[in-house]
């Protein structure tokens, strides 16, 4: 394969830059490596297609400064896909599990420390959270 070719770039592949820098790229996309410990409990992505495809969405939307909503089934695998490409990418990855009793403060608490700490988060269950307190969190975001 050639590196120009679409089946490479496809994947998400670490580069060292001439300056020295560590990058991933996945298609035309290409953001800094974090080099965050994850520890020796990684597990790692299985690839497919799909997966294949929502690596490329997510790296593109972190290249712009975007957040992903992830939609499908209980047992897509989206968070399970999220974590992977977050360590491929050195990152780390914080799940909050949210309910009917999440307030926007502890919501923002979470975020704010999710934000000190570098690390990415996933909101799971916002389904369950009153649509006045997503739209309040969701406003506060950005």
């Amino acid at each position: 394969r050639s590196p120009d070719s679409f089946a490479w770039r496809s994947n998400p592949r670490c580069y060292c830059e001439m300056d020295g820098a560590t990058t991933v790229r996945v298609a035309n996309c290409s953001i800094p490596y974090a080099f965050a410990w994850l520890g020796d409990q990684v597990a790692p992505m299985a690839y497919t297609t799909q997966g294949q495809h929502f690596a490329m969405a997510v790296v593109c939307a972190v290249m712009s400064g975007s957040g992903i909503a992830a939609a499908g089934a209980t047992t897509s695998g989206r968070m399970e896909n999220l974590t992977a490409i977050g360590h491929t990418l050195g990152r780390e990855v914080l799940t909050y599990m949210c309910d009917w009793h999440s307030s926007n403060a502890s919501m923002l608490t979470q975020l704010c420390g999710m934000v000190a700490a570098g690390a990415w988060g996933i909101f799971k269950g916002v389904h369950f959270v009153p649509l006045g307190v997503l739209s309040t969190f969701a406003g506060s975001v950005r």
